[in-house]
Parts: structure tokens; sequence; C-alpha cells
């Protein structure tokens, strides 16, 4: 509608008149997105703008329409119910075509209304668009015989339309043609609201689904699991900017209003914007053509420059202009944590700095690198300026207050390196121990961590395995004759990078050679190198262990996956954070029998997700990446999907039945280059909800800043609560000037929160998530209570 628009502007009035008449629907989101792979907050900011966009032409529907996205969250009743959407209609996920109409309820209780598009022959959501071009009596009547059958009221739904058809106009004169050649049923041209107030009508007794649905499809309704790592680099690209957006920016800017009475709403609703438009479903997923990934890398990029220059204004206002290290701690509770911390110094002879905090003690740290840089900004005149500085990279160990600041002030020194420590982490080569973890590195680059809490051991973590991938951009699929490499027999280099009291870090390279390319049948013989760089480090008072690991791919229609063996043994159920819930599921195969596309075991997630039993288990903390697989094997091996490299945005495959789009090279699909991705392993034992704040404070890391002065409100609240509280958001009202706190609970029972500001306010409302409000709640002085 937007673009539209702007190519054919004098055609708004038209459309709003068909808007406020119910000639034309829009909404309720602002694009149709993939659940899954964008967060929880982000969908709610879709729906939030999809929801404001449309009233401002007139109408929003009010049905939640979700027909083509390749799955759907637990949460979803829940979230459409913040925005007064009791009725929802998909198509994918359920995998049966048994009843036409259900009550899906949430984790939370909600329940809706739902709809399930259905087709024997092709997509459910569009299972009438024949009809505006003939009447194949063949397969209208096979839809109708099963849609009646299934159906729990006399009205059922043909949807006339779909994404790979143009519109029309002989629609009508075909209604009138059914209605003569059928006199057992009555056709008319209807809306989907129209559709569910008449099923509604009826009072059906329904059956009731729980939980997310993805199951793989005995029809048509595919759920297209391959999509969840089909293009990584867009989907890490994703992640850095919502979690910017989400913990940083949007959090700054309340301290900011709160300060200095400023919120620029129409900023943050633009780069919403911009970031939606790449929350589409086929856009995220990586299943279109290569162009659309053109545009959609050129998006991020312009994002990211966007919320740059918004957190440098934002900084500006907040600390003033200055030397001195703002940092920002984005978590609701106070942090004592090990940090690593950038610092510019101009003109710099690199002899070494001191560090003071606000009270001018000065501050043990470690000194981890030292590079030449240059420093580009605008000064108080509005005049650019170079500067030609060094760049230290320091570790230090800080308490910073609950979604605040902490302030240090840099002096230049005349000795370079001014702490040793005797107790430096790594205090034998190849071996890292903190207060919690000793770390051993083998020699072919895998890992043997214990935990020295609970005294567990666990072996063979860290392992790469690479095999064949001759699928498409939806779904992975082996070769007939697969060959599996792993990283088990390799002989790794590895080299220690830094060593002190605050963290031990090391680079364990590993020339791993795969095969060049897969066949329909067969891996080639010819094999190439992929290098693999893991940075291994572990950081005092951390109860994980930190990885980055960067891999170069020259290799074609493979996937490479890194392994961790869990240990355990005696849990039948992984775990994995999706929006607003964790969700657990069995690890057991699923039978294929009769499914039209192959039921593969590996699950979505976002943020954790791990497997354990009473006695052991491991939690895996990811920045970006989605993917995972649990083995039934003796070790409940856990399996991390880093690049799965295709060339066809759909093909004909052993694995599905029939094609999920048409057959088209997407060469940049291939993932050729160089890629980074940070994880973390977490050893745990249940209950797994004890180890939520663990994952959070790898994924939740401090912004750093520069300035003068901390604001007069310098930590804007602090929650006292069980570790399953997650917070969600902290932004302006929309068009309010009060202030939206989402808190999500990610247990099974009701728990409470103790909120303590760090600001005067008036009043305090529950609100829905379309920010009406539900009821007054109570307060005293500064303290909450929910």
């Amino acid at each position: 509608l937007e673009d539209y628009l702007e190519i054919r502007p004098e055609k708004r009035e038209k459309f709003e008149k068909y808007i406020r008449n119910k000639n034309i629907f829009i909404g309720p989101w602002y694009v149709q997105p993939d659940e899954f792979l964008v967060s929880g907050e982000s969908l709610i900011r879709n729906l939030l703008l999809g929801s404001k966009i449309s009233e401002k032409f007139g109408n929003r529907l009010k049905v939640g329409y979700v027909p083509d996205s390749f799955g759907h969250i637990s949460q979803l009743p829940q979230i459409f119910k913040g925005f007064d959407i009791e009725d929802v209609i998909l198509w994918r996920g359920i995998g049966r075509n048994e009843s036409l109409e259900y009550i899906w309820r949430a984790p939370s209780g909600d329940e809706v209304f739902l709809v399930h598009l259905q087709s024997p022959l092709f997509s459910g959501y569009s299972n009438g668009w024949y009809l505006s071009y003939e009447i194949p009596l063949d397969i209208l009547n096979i839809h109708l015989e099963l849609l009646s059958k299934n159906a729990n009221t006399p009205s059922i739904i043909l949807m006339n339309g779909r994404d790979h058809a143009e519109p029309n106009e002989k629609v009508l004169e075909n209604i009138k043609k059914l209605n003569e050649l059928y006199k057992e049923h009555t056709f008319i041209l209807s809306t989907l609201e129209d559709y569910i107030s008449e099923v509604k009508s009826y009072n059906p007794k329904l059956m009731v689904l729980e939980g997310e649905l993805r199951n793989y499809s005995f029809g048509t309704d595919y759920i297209l699991s391959g999509v969840l790592s089909a293009r990584n680099y867009l989907k890490l690209s994703n992640f850095e900017i919502c979690h910017k957006m989400e913990k940083i920016l949007e959090p700054l800017a309340v301290i900011n209003y709160l300060n200095l009475g400023v919120y620029d709403s129409n900023y943050f609703e633009y780069l919403w914007r911009l970031i939606l438009q790449n929350h589409a479903h086929d856009s995220i997923c990586g299943c279109s053509i290569d162009d659309v990934y053109v545009e959609m890398e050129g998006r991020f990029v312009s994002i990211k420059g966007l919320i740059r220059e918004f957190l440098k204004s934002i900084s500006i206002n907040l600390f003033g202009r200055g030397e001195d290290i703002i940092i920002f701690n984005p978590t609701p509770k106070k942090r004592t944590s090990t940090f690593i911390i950038p610092i510019f110094i101009k003109e710099d002879s690199g002899k070494g700095i001191k560090i003071y905090d606000e009270n001018k003690k000065e501050l043990k740290y470690q000194l981890l690198a030292i590079k030449d840089t240059y420093r580009f900004y605008m000064d108080d005149k509005n005049i650019r300026i170079t500067e030609k500085g060094k760049e230290y990279s320091i570790a230090l160990t800080l308490d910073l207050p609950s979604l605040g600041f902490r302030k240090i002030s840099i002096e230049k020194s005349e000795n370079r390196y001014i702490y040793v420590s005797n107790e430096n982490i790594s205090k034998s080569f190849g071996i890292l121990e903190n207060e919690y973890l000793k770390v051993i590195i083998q020699s072919n680059g895998s890992l043997i961590i214990e935990n020295k809490e609970t005294g567990e051991v666990y072996k063979n973590l860290h392992i790469f395995e690479d095999g064949g991938d001759i699928g498409d951009l939806y779904n992975y699929c082996p070769p007939y004759k697969d060959r599996i490499y792993t990283t088990y027999g390799s002989k790794a280099n590895i080299s220690l990078i830094n060593n002190g009291e605050f963290l031990a870090e090391y680079l364990v390279e590993i020339d791993f050679e795969i095969p060049k390319d897969t066949k329909d049948e067969y891996r080639e013989e010819e094999l190439v190198k992929l290098p693999i760089k893991s940075y291994i480090s572990l950081r005092k008072g951390e109860r994980f262990l930190r990885i980055r690991t960067e891999i170069s791919n020259f290799a074609r229609n493979h996937r490479l996956r890194v392994f961790f063996e869990s240990g355990a043994q005696n849990s039948n159920t992984s775990f994995g954070y999706t929006s607003f819930d964790i969700v657990e599921r069995d690890i057991k195969p699923i039978d294929p029998k009769g499914r039209n596309e192959y039921p593969y075991n590996f699950y979505p997630f976002q943020y954790f997700m791990g497997i354990t039993d009473i006695k052991r288990g491991l939690m895996i903390a990811s920045k970006g990446l989605y993917e995972y697989e649990v083995f039934n094997d003796q070790e409940r091996t856990i399996a991390l999907t880093l690049v799965r490299s295709v060339g066809f945005l759909s093909r004909e495959l052993p694995s599905r039945y029939n094609m999920a789009g048409p057959i088209i090279e997407t060469p940049s699909a291939q993932c050729i280059g160089s890629f980074k991705f940070e994880y973390a392993i977490i050893p745990i034992r249940s209950p797994y909800h004890n180890y939520i704040k663990d994952a959070f404070e790898f994924i939740d890391d401090v912004e750093v800043l520069q300035g003068k002065d901390l604001p007069k409100i310098d930590s804007l609240f602090e929650i006292d609560c069980s570790n399953s509280i997650f917070l969600s958001a902290i932004k302006k009202a929309e068009g309010d000037e009060g202030i939206v706190v989402r808190f999500c609970n990610l247990s099974k029972e009701v728990q409470e929160i103790n909120i303590k500001t760090g600001f005067e306010f008036k009043k305090v409302e529950e609100i829905k998530l379309k920010e009406e409000k539900i009821r007054d709640l109570e307060f005293q002085g500064k303290e909450i209570k929910i």
C-alpha cells in the first residue's frame, strides 16, 4: 500500500473510501513476518505499526491473518489478544487436514478461534484461486468434499487469490455460474471477518490445539524448516540490529526523555519501518531470488548507520562532549562482571594508560591490544574533526547499576604494562580456569569443560561436522551417498592470545578439508580447505565459555555444524527459547511415514537452547543463529548450524513431495565468503530456568559511550525477581507521555516482580500490547510490586 501510493498519491482518497467501506481490508500486520527468525518484540512492533497505519486509512482487519508463515510460535494467541484480535486464519503448521476450525491455546492460557486453510492439492491459503479464471469441476469437487467433511458448521472457506497470480474480474461472473451448477451449495463473495462471524454464530464444539504449530505435513502445508539456516548472514545482521534497537537505543532514549524531556518518536518509527521491511517471511527466511538480498543488505547497512548516528546524538545530549568512558548496563539487575572496553587515546605514544573510577580510585585492568586508528566526529561548532590516535582494548571487572551507567576516566602513563597478576586464568598452556569452570583445549581443537560447582566433566565439545546438502532454500536434503567430515581427527594450531587476571583467550585454527561440491548422488572427491578460527575466551566471574568462530567458505552445497556432547543421558526433551516462551521438544526421531516433507529433528530457537537432566546438561547461547538439533544418541549431542550452502530457490527433492517454489538458481545462497559467529557453552543441570541469566549475560553486552558527566537520572530501575523474568522492552508509549516497560514470565508459575525506579512517577497502569489501559496498579513512592 505504501509503495503503491508513493507512485500513485492521487489514489489515496479512493483507497481510504474503499478501506472505510470494507471493500479493501488492510493489516493487522505491517508485513507478514516469519515468527521464529525475528524477535518477539519486533512482532509486537509489527502489529503496532500495522494497526496504526490501518486505522489512519479508516479500518484495520480484525483477524490475525497469517496465511503463509512457516509455522507459528506458541505465544501468538496471547500477542494477538493483546491487540484485541480474537480470531486467526492460517495454513501451515497443523500438519493434517482434519478439523477446519479449532481453539488455539497459548502457554499463557490465552485462546483464539482458529480457521485452518486446507487443500488436498495445493496451497491451502489459495484453495480457490482458480475460480477467477475457469471452473474446473473436478478440482472444485475435491475441495468441496474435503472442506465439507472437516467443517464443524455449514460454512466453508475458499480463498480466491494467491501471491503467484493476478486478480481477475471474472470472479463475480463465475460465482453466478457456480450457483447455477451447485444447488446444494450457495457461493458468495465474502470477507474474512464476515466468514468468521458466520461460523462462530453456530457455536461449534471445537478441538483444542496447544503451543507452537510446527508439525511436518501429511498434506501440502510444509513448514520448510531449511529456512532456519538459509542465508545465515542476513539473520546475523538482523539480530545485531534488533538487539541494538531493543536493548540499547530505546532504553537510552527513555533515559534521555526522563532527563531532558526529548524523545524522537518519528525517528524510531522510521527505523522500525525499515527493520520490518526486512522481516517479511520470504525475505528473512532467505527463500527469495538473489536480488531481494542485495536490497535487504543495503537496507541493513542503512539501518546500522542510522542507529549509530542516533546513538551518538543521544550520547551527546545525555553526557555532553568529553573523553571519559561511559558504560551502560542494559539489564534490569545490578551486574558485576568482566567487560572488554575499547578506549581511544589521541596522539598517544602507546606507552600506557591509567584508569580511574568516579571517585578517582585507580582501577586494575588487563591490557589486551593496542592498534593505530583514526576518529572522526563533529565538534560543538559543527566542524568535522579527524584525530589520529591509538585504540586500547582492555578488560576489567566492574560493578554496574541496573539499566544505568558507570563512568571511568583515562590518564596517559609512561608505563605500558602496569599490572602483573599471579592469578592468570591460564596457568598452563591450553588450560583456562576461573572460579566456576576449568577448560582444556585438546590437540584436535575440541574442548573438555569441568563444572567446578557440580564436578561434572564434559568431553568432545566444539567438534565441527560437515555434510552434503542437495536441498534448496526451503529444505535441507542430503545426497544419496553422503560423506560426513568432522574435525575429530584434525590437528589444530593452538596459540595463547591474551592471559591475565580478568580473562584468557586462545586462538584455535583448523584447516578443515571438505568436498568442493555435492551432486545429487554423491559428494565430489576434490577437496577444498574451509579454514576455521575459533577464539576461546574465559572471563573472571563467568559461568560460561565464550566462543567466536570465523570461517571462510569456498565449498558449495553443504552444511556446516558444530557439535557439543551434553551427557544428559536421562533426558529425552530439548528446550529452546522462541518469542516469549521456552518450548520443550522430544528428541526422538519423528516417523516419516505418510508425510510429504521429511521430518528432520532440527528446530528453531532464539538466544539459547539445550538439554539437561537432573544431574547434568548444556545450554548453548547464540547471537543470531536459529537452528539446532539434539541427537537421540547416548551423549545427547547438540548440533548448532553455522552455514547451509545451496544453489536453488526450489527444486525437486527426495525429502519433499513437490517443489515449494519456482526452479531458479540462487548463486549467492551458496554463502561463499567469510563469516563470524558468536556463541557460548553453559554447563547446567535441571531446572534450566536457573541458567537463563547466564545466557542473557552473554547476549546483553554493555554499550561503551563517551562523554563528560552522568545525567541526573542515571539508572532507570532495578528489578527483584526470579531468573525466569525476561525484560522485553523499554520505550515511550505511542501517542502518550508515559513509558512502556514490558516483561515476560518464562516459567510455568506465577512470579512476583519488585521494581525500584530511579525517578518519580504519577501513576502506573497495566496495559495491553496495543498500549490501551487495562487497570491502574498500586505503587509506593518509587516502588512497584507486580
